[in-house]
Parts: C-alpha cells; sequence; structure tokens
C-alpha cells in the first residue's frame, strides 16, 4: 500500500514538473513572437534583421535543449528539469516584479 502511494505521488510530481515545463516553453515562444514586431519597429530594422533573429534564437534554443538533455543523461532527468523550471519560475517572479 505504501509503495503504491509513493508510485502515485511520484507520478504526480513528473506529470507536475512536465506541465510547468511545457507552460513554461509555450509562454516563451509567445512572448518572442509578440515581441519581434514592436522591435523591428522601434530599432528600424528590416525584415532580414528579423528573420535572423528568429533563426538565432532557433538555433540558441536547440543548443540548450541538446545541451541540457545530455546532462540530465548524466546527472538525472527530474534533478536538471526541476533545477530549470526552478530556474525559469524564478526568472518570470523576477520580471514581473518589475
Amino acid at each position: 500500500m505504501k509503495e503504491t502511494l509513493k508510485r502515485n505521488i511520484s507520478d504526480q510530481m513528473i506529470i507536475f514538473t512536465a506541465s510547468i515545463g511545457l507552460f513554461l516553453s509555450t509562454l516563451d515562444t509567445g512572448i518572442i513572437n509578440v515581441v519581434l514586431p514592436a522591435l523591428v519597429k522601434s530599432f528600424h530594422s528590416p525584415i532580414s534583421v528579423m528573420a535572423w533573429t528568429v533563426t538565432l534564437y532557433t538555433l540558441t534554443l536547440t543548443s540548450t535543449i541538446i545541451l541540457f538533455g545530455r546532462l540530465s543523461d548524466n546527472i538525472g532527468r527530474l534533478r536538471i528539469y526541476s533545477f530549470l523550471n526552478t530556474h525559469m519560475i524564478s526568472a518570470f517572479l523576477s520580471m514581473v516584479s518589475f
């Protein structure tokens, strides 16, 4: 009975952690798509610069996914994922505090 309860709590924690990660990833993508037209207008930059910005952002995001995937294989997936979610939540709260 105790083992089933522990497994249930562990499963819920994994689902909760994955849900936070999915939400923050979606929020991040939404922010970059919303802010790009405003940046182009305020900096008077051409569309080609906007295209390069999106491309470099995507490459950077992909690189960090590969890096943290390798780290999670070595250290542990839940530890790395929880660390990154904690970091992203604290960054989000810092942004909202201003």
